[in-house]
């Protein structure tokens, strides 16, 4: 079956027309709509939400079954809910410019979930023990407002890692400078894992 892309605003098709879309993107869209033809997309894997007025996750997302890529972008989510576990094939999870203050445990237990990358967001901790028993081996933290490090983070069993943790810069220390002194630390903790820092502009 060819990758069919579904540019989900206002317009709504058919049943037996949604049913052949593998990708989505959604904007600025009828959200009740969204979600009464959601169970019709059965075939979506990759679904990517964008949408600066959107203050909580569609429910029409956890109807997505075979979904494996979720991106969440601009939104002014704070609470993710607790329904991932219905997802149980996602295998990347993207939250990028969202206002997301906390990580669901239930995001830790999904069993396909490789991929997790967090990018400007209101997070301030993570759940160490949650992170550690997880299946994920590309973790991706940028500009969000955590502030330490867990000790134990060389338990991971991770492939590539980034992380920029903006609290702890020290005062007249650039943000370059900063980010090679944790690639330093974080490749003595893992010597086979590929650590991509925040690079400055």
């Amino acid at each position: 079956m060819p990758i069919q892309t579904l540019q989900f605003c206002n317009i709504i098709l058919p049943a037996e027309r949604l049913v052949k879309y593998r990708e989505a993107n959604i904007m600025n869209c009828d959200y009740a709509k969204f979600d009464e033809n959601s169970k019709y997309m059965t075939n979506l894997q990759n679904l990517k939400i964008t949408d600066r007025s959107l203050s909580a996750m569609p429910a029409g997302v956890f109807n997505l079954k075979n979904l494996t890529n979720l991106d969440v972008y601009d939104t002014k989510i704070i609470n993710l809910g607790h329904r991932f576990l219905l997802l149980r094939k996602i295998e990347s999870l993207s939250f990028v410019g969202n206002h997301i203050k906390k990580i669901p445990l239930e995001i830790f237990e999904l069993p396909e979930l490789k991929s997790l990358l967090i990018i400007e967001t209101d997070l301030s901790e993570l759940n160490h023990s949650a992170l550690l028993a997880s299946n994920i081996v590309e973790l991706t933290l940028l500009e969000n407002k955590i502030g330490l490090l867990p000790r134990n983070l060389c338990e991971l069993r991770i492939r590539r890692i980034g992380i920029f943790i903006q609290n702890n810069l020290e005062y007249g220390q650039s943000l370059t400078e900063y980010s090679k002194r944790i690639k330093a630390k974080i490749e003595k903790m893992f010597p086979r894992c590929i650590v991509e820092p925040y690079q400055a502009p």
